[in-house]
């Protein structure tokens, strides 16, 4: 980790004043509203975007995959707001990061930084000093830290009213890593974890990604036989077509294919795989795939 582009990354977040918000929050009540509130007050013309407030309540692991799927797409020196955050006010900590890719990071050390270790990789992690950089007026508040500290510190960080050398002290410890089943080839067949369902649409998303379907040669028209568990139930067993696109099947028809995060993924065409045969995803549940020998 080094210091070298402190004083660029500064300027280029002058330059951008871009704020996404991440958060579980959804789209009723006061919670995202005072965020942007707070961002504003700090300067009118930050330009704040919703990724999404409708992460399943308290599900870290959506909330780090719908992170890592997104932060590519945006432009270097855009603050993410992440608040997924059910230890709120028991002792975990807050953090601020920057990535390789130049891009800051503000959430709860709970695992939402899980995948964004592997891409980009992070390059400096600080450890918020919540007492002084937190929003005039809140110290007496412990449950809403997505107003009170990291939407505060964000539009703080936008303007270059602080930087995150200043913002805390380096993390010296390890930060938490969900422990998610990397998914790996055995015995001819790819054995993975069940990451996220994406809604409204139900599509089961995997954490086996497009090059270990290649090692095995999966490809266009193959029948896949899939094997689903949660714990150590068998909850579904089948087989799938593997295919490009939604519509090379029939309407209400499963299929598996590469979704846009060049993963596997599993649908219903015109349907709802996670309702239709009572899938969901978690640190629980796992796959295991292979050819058919149908």
């Amino acid at each position: 980790m080094g210091n070298c582009k402190t004083i660029f990354f500064v300027s280029h977040m002058n330059n951008n004043k871009i704020i996404a918000l991440i958060t579980d929050f959804g789209d009723r009540g006061h919670f995202v509203g005072s965020m942007k509130g707070v961002i504003l007050n700090l300067d009118p013309d930050i330009k704040i975007f919703d990724i999404s407030h409708n992460i399943e309540p308290q599900n870290i692991l959506e909330a780090a995959f719908t992170l890592s799927d997104t932060l590519n797409y945006w432009p270097e020196g855009t603050i993410f707001v992440v608040v997924v955050d059910p230890g709120v006010g028991m002792g975990r900590k807050t953090l601020a990061v920057k990535t390789r890719s130049g891009h800051i990071i503000l959430c709860p050390d709970n695992g939402i930084l899980t995948e964004i270790c592997k891409d980009p990789g992070l390059e400096d992690i600080r450890v918020i000093s919540e007492a002084m950089n937190r929003l005039p007026g809140s110290e007496k508040f412990h449950t809403f830290h997505g107003r009170d500290i990291f939407a505060y510190d964000a539009g703080r960080l936008a303007t270059g009213q602080v930087n995150i050398k200043d913002i805390g002290f380096k993390m010296e410890d390890s930060i938490i890593i969900l422990p998610i089943q990397e998914a790996s080839v055995k015995y001819k067949a790819i054995e993975g974890s069940l990451i996220k369902v994406e809604y409204p649409f139900g599509n089961v998303c995997t954490n086996i990604p497009r090059s270990l379907c290649d090692e095995l040669e999966f490809s266009g028209g193959d029948i896949l036989q899939i094997e689903i568990f949660e714990s150590d139930g068998l909850i579904h067993k089948g087989d799938l077509l593997f295919v490009n696109t939604f519509g090379e099947v029939d309407k209400e028809t499963p299929m598996a294919y590469i979704d846009s995060s060049n993963r596997l993924g599993l649908a219903v065409n015109m349907g709802n795989f996670s309702s239709n045969y009572k899938i969901n995803a978690g640190l629980t549940w796992r796959i295991l795939v292979k050819h058919s020998k149908r």
